[in-house]
């Protein structure tokens, strides 16, 4: 059975283990990330059907720059796999031409100003989606330092997208 997505343990903290699985044609593709203090622990996973490992890759990295890797080794991979007639037989074999706009402070660290505006706007009522134009950062960035700053639970952060918090 084909599988894809995020599994429970997605965000279960700001600090987080964060694990992925897709299975395709029963090989099984899962990559886990742990994020503690300022460093990153990722493993890629690549095994058969029967549960023969045949691809591993692994790593650590500044827990600041997994955006930019992780968006570096999906384009590295995704042209390599297409030079080499990658056999992905899902929808995500099709990457489209056009890369998303990146938001002006997408990766870039929150200053302590920012946070304090942050947590003023959210308080406030603004939705996720007010916040992304006003700090151009991602849903996910503004999601994850609010469950930093406390001011969303971690269990809620991935849910409800968008959606207008009340005010307190």
């Amino acid at each position: 059975m084909d599988e894809s997505g995020w599994l429970p343990d997605e965000a279960d903290e700001p600090t987080t283990n964060v694990r992925r699985r897709f299975v395709d044609g029963g090989r099984c593709h899962e990559i886990m990330i742990s994020v503690a203090h300022e460093a990153a622990a990722v493993r890629v996973h690549i095994t058969e059907p029967g549960g023969r490992l045949v691809g591993e890759v692994s790593g650590e990295i500044p827990a600041v720059a997994l955006t930019i890797v992780g968006e570096l080794i999906g384009d590295g991979m995704f042209a390599a796999g297409r030079a080499h007639g990658g056999t992905g037989s899902n929808a995500r074999s099709e990457k489209p031409d056009a890369k998303r706009p990146k938001l002006r402070n997408q990766g870039a660290r929150w200053t302590p100003d920012e946070e304090a505006l942050l947590a003023e706007r959210f308080s406030a009522g603004a939705t996720i989606a007010e916040l992304r134009g006003e700090f151009g950062r991602t849903d996910t960035s503004i999601r994850a330092r609010l469950v930093q700053l406390n001011l969303l639970p971690a269990d809620e952060w991935p849910a409800r997208l968008g959606a207008r918090h009340p005010a307190a």
